[in-house]
């Protein structure tokens, strides 16, 4: 699967679980607010007694801890398709936050993969994988692996990961024409039994 869609399936599964939440449990003292900066800068803030969502598409990079390779890009956001966003999803035994943005660069995906190589190495041990990762275990404990079996639109993409417990930081790295694209990621959850990206 690619970034883009990985992405808005976590980010739609937030949404979902939380909206389910909210239905199941009643509107009963519930409060939302939708904000709009302009075009590409939007915020939801769902509150439930049960639990809440809050969701932003303006991302600061520093939020994901990794700094932005020199020279890339932020990719354009395409329609309702943000390019990033912060996705907090708090439910009684279940968190997910999700911080994500996307860029592109002119240079190769070995370079941009050379140097977030260099940059997780100060969070831990970095797993990569060619197509994708998978976290296993208990949101506390989780382990990094990687998926098996995947279609040949994957297997160009690369994705390294490095965490401990509930929180992770990940970068994939997916050739173009000319350069390449790729995606930051920060992961924290808690609670729930296990997590396949």
């Amino acid at each position: 699967m690619r970034d883009q869609e990985r992405f808005h399936r976590l980010a739609r599964g937030g949404a979902a679980a939380a909206t389910a939440a909210v239905l199941l449990l009643g509107l009963s003292a519930c409060s939302m607010n939708v904000g709009k900066q302009g075009e590409a800068k939007k915020s939801v803030d769902i509150q439930t007694p049960f639990g809440g969502l809050k969701v932003r598409t303006e991302v600061d990079p520093k939020e994901i801890g990794l700094p932005v390779y020199a020279g890339a890009r932020r990719v354009p956001d395409e329609g309702h398709d943000s390019s990033s966003a912060n996705v907090t999803l708090g439910l009684p035994g279940f968190g997910l936050k999700v911080i994500a943005a996307k860029f592109e660069s002119d240079d190769s995906s070995d370079k941009v993969l050379e140097f977030y190589r260099k940059e997780l190495k100060t969070y831990g041990s970095v797993t990569e994988c060619k197509g994708g990762i998978n976290l296993k275990g208990d949101p506390g404990n989780q382990e990094i692996t990687c998926k098996e079996g995947l279609g040949a639109e994957m297997r160009n993409k690369v994705e390294l990961a490095v965490g401990k417990g509930s929180s992770h930081r990940i970068v994939s790295v997916e050739p173009l024409t000319k350069g390449c694209k790729f995606a930051l990621v920060y992961l924290q959850m808690h609670g729930g039994k296990e997590s396949t990206m």
